[in-house]
């Protein structure tokens, strides 16, 4: 998703490009996108210079809705995403922490977007670039 974020501005990009700069397999690029495009976070872009690109800018795209879509629940303990799994539930001192450290997760993913990543990946890419005295 960085990737795509960051040539946001270019055209569609292919997943061999991402999978050749990301160092990730193109056959797990594909399980990661098309959960993706179906929820509208992504969208593809046929023809010669066709591929994949974001259906939204990155600055309202949160991590959040990114990782719920690729991965489910963000619940850090089954206990904490289903009292049901425990005879002790709702008395359980211990689920509760587990229910507010997952909440705190949440609330944390929602307030960092993908645009608030491709700030720091720019960032860092500054400071790594070459630079040419004179």
């Amino acid at each position: 998703m960085l990737d795509l974020a960051v040539h946001h501005e270019d055209r569609a990009v292919s997943l061999g490009q991402v999978s050749e700069r990301q160092g990730i397999s193109e056959k797990y690029l594909w399980q990661i996108v098309n959960p993706l495009k179906a929820a509208g976070i992504v969208q593809s872009v046929r023809g010669a210079h066709g591929g994949y690109r974001l259906a939204r800018d990155p600055r309202q795209l949160t991590l959040r809705e990114i990782l719920t879509v690729i991965e489910g629940s963000l619940a850090l303990t089954e206990c904490a995403e289903d009292g049901a799994s425990c005879d002790l539930g709702a008395t359980c001192v211990v689920r509760r922490m587990w229910l507010d450290l997952t909440e705190a997760l949440a609330r944390a993913m929602e307030s960092v977007t993908l645009g608030d990543l491709v700030d720091r990946y720019r960032a860092e890419q500054s400071k790594i670039a070459p630079s040419y005295e004179i």
